[in-house]
């Protein structure tokens, strides 16, 4: 991450949180594509659960069990597309240990 980005998502974050959403969106327009697309990865970053981001830092093949786990709580509370975006989230890796595990139970 440049330190561009860094530093206007946490401008954007903070004049948001001020309640200037006109100056947030002026320092986005003001972004360069290589600076913008580098902010937009850090605001999608910035939504993950935060179990989530804890399960991806797991061995592979610990993580299976967890991704079980948090699938089966967002789909018992109704929220069956973050279910399937965690799902289509995943690495190549990340899917083969999750279908492993599912077809060993």
């Amino acid at each position: 991450m440049t330190k561009d980005a860094k530093k206007a998502y946490e401008e954007v974050k903070r004049l948001k949180a001020e309640g200037d959403l006109k100056g947030a969106q002026k320092v986005i327009d003001g972004m360069d594509d290589n600076v913008y697309d580098k902010f937009e990865k850090l605001v999608k970053e910035a939504k993950v659960d935060p179990l989530v981001k804890a399960i991806r830092k797991a061995p592979i093949a610990a993580r299976a069990p967890a991704y079980v786990e948090k699938i089966r709580q967002l789909k018992a509370s109704g929220e069956r597309e973050k279910a399937q975006e965690l799902i289509d989230g995943m690495t190549n890796k990340e899917y083969e240990a999750f279908a492993d595990y599912l077809a060993s139970r």
